[in-house]
């Protein structure tokens, strides 16, 4: 029993470990309690078990129940009425017949964007936009405004809005500190041609991307976009917003793919400080 015990403390003394076969605790990683493994993984129950990054190996789970619990509460959580006055408002905005004035006005600003996309295409920022589109191809769905040039309407729009204010000729609507028509126009420009859309519908489509687009800076405050000091730029949230429903409006959709139009804007809304 004797040499037993001694072989166990010389063993230990020259780190061979316990002699059960535990590995010893100076062969451990600096601060850890027990050995590390690869995560295990379970699946089915939505359970990935991580190493905590930093100190003493801890486990977490990427999911916890509570988390689950949180998000089956969020996805049952039941729709605003503004969401879907706003989804069913752009659903239907191209079967909705608009006052005599809001189509001579709405025509006015389909024309003058045209016209600011036309002496912007010979610009610096209108060539390089052009250059660009020209040299990705793409399906010929509509048409690059001052250039011999179809693409797909994504690139199209690109294109337009890029030239329509490059010389910043486009319109501007100061209640909402914002330059609606180089945005709304070209995407419902590059959209209706795309699905053959009658002029009318055209209409239509950028007067609601009007509407929807500058209603969104004195929704939020128009503090945070003040025109003096430091404050967030406008254009990359109105523009996005309003594009995001004129297009929308002429793809057809239903109101609940409208409401993931408007989360897609969302995410995509954007800005700096100026």
């Amino acid at each position: 029993m004797a040499r037993r015990r001694g072989a166990r403390r010389r063993a230990r003394r020259l780190g061979a470990g316990r002699a059960s076969g535990r590995p010893d605790a100076r062969a451990r990683p600096h601060g850890s309690r027990r050995p590390l493994h690869p995560p295990r993984l379970s699946w089915a129950r939505g359970d990935a078990r991580l190493p905590r990054l930093g100190g003493r190996a801890r486990w977490v789970t990427s999911r916890p129940r509570r988390e689950e619990q949180q998000m089956a509460d969020t996805e049952a959580a039941p729709l605003s009425e503004e969401t879907q006055a706003v989804a069913e408002y752009l659903a239907g905005a191209v079967d909705r017949p608009l006052p005599d004035e809001v189509v001579t006005r709405t025509t006015y600003h389909v024309l003058d964007t045209v016209a600011a996309m036309i002496s912007g295409a010979v610009l610096e920022p209108g060539r390089l936009a052009i250059g660009y589109v020209r040299s990705q191809g793409g399906v010929e769905e509509a048409q690059v405004i001052g250039a011999d040039v179809r693409t797909n309407a994504t690139l199209a729009a690109l294109a337009n809005g890029i030239s329509a204010h490059a010389d910043e000729t486009d319109d501007s609507h100061a209640p909402s500190f914002s330059h609606p028509g180089c945005a709304v126009v070209p995407a419902a420009l590059a959209v209706a041609e795309r699905h053959g859309r009658s002029g009318t519908d055209l209409v239509r489509a950028v007067a609601a991307g009007y509407d929807i687009g500058c209603r969104i800076t004195p929704m939020l405050g128009m503090s945070q976009f003040s025109a003096h000091g430091s404050s967030l730029a406008s254009h990359a949230v109105v523009s996005v917003y309003g594009a995001a429903a004129a297009a929308a409006a002429l793809e057809g959709l239903s109101p609940e793919q409208v409401r993931w139009v408007l989360s897609y804007a969302t995410q995509q809304s954007s800005g700096v400080t100026t």
